[in-house]
């Protein structure tokens, strides 16, 4: 199902506030969109991907975290994409990573491979660390082009110089 919802009166951290709380226990994913409400203020339109039996905790939270005084429920019907998940060894300076790929393969070619961001996030974090300092969009890139390669296993040290 999905939840919306409208505010105008709320500044932004409390408004991820109360869907940091919410995501991944109540919420499979949420939205905030940038909208002007009919009085002309700046609002935002919430849209929250909820199962139908956690709503109640879902609008339990934002009543006390926002204040709202109603909600909408888009009823309707969920169609995935088929895709295939796999894991790619990624090693740097003698360490070693995995990053999960999903990926949407048709008979004939890879139509679509995309990495977690969490886990990119890991890897460039611990760049950080050693005083590398790469773009995410470059380890991305680097890391998903392995799977178009059919590998398992990437080197980032090929890729991405640095000293330790």
């Amino acid at each position: 199902m999905l939840l919306m919802t409208y505010v105008d009166d709320i500044p932004g951290e409390i408004l991820i506030h109360a869907l940091n709380k919410i995501i991944g226990k109540d919420c499979k994913n949420f939205h905030i969109i940038p909208s002007i409400t009919k009085k002309g203020r700046p609002g935002y339109i919430v849209l929250i991907d909820v199962d139908k039996n956690k709503v109640d905790d879902v609008v339990k939270t934002l009543v006390f975290e926002y204040g709202i005084l109603g909600f909408r429920i888009i009823s309707g019907e969920h169609k995935p994409i088929s895709y295939i998940e796999k894991q790619i060894k990624v090693t740097f300076k003698g360490e070693k990573y995995i990053v999960r790929l999903k990926a949407i393969v048709s008979e004939k070619e890879v139509i679509s491979v995309k990495a977690e961001y969490e886990d990119l996030s890991k890897i460039q974090n611990k760049l950080l660390e050693k005083g590398i300092r790469t773009s995410l969009k470059k380890i991305k890139s680097i890391i998903e082009a392995t799977f178009y390669r059919e590998e398992d296993e990437v080197d980032l040290d090929k890729y991405i110089k640095g000293e330790e």
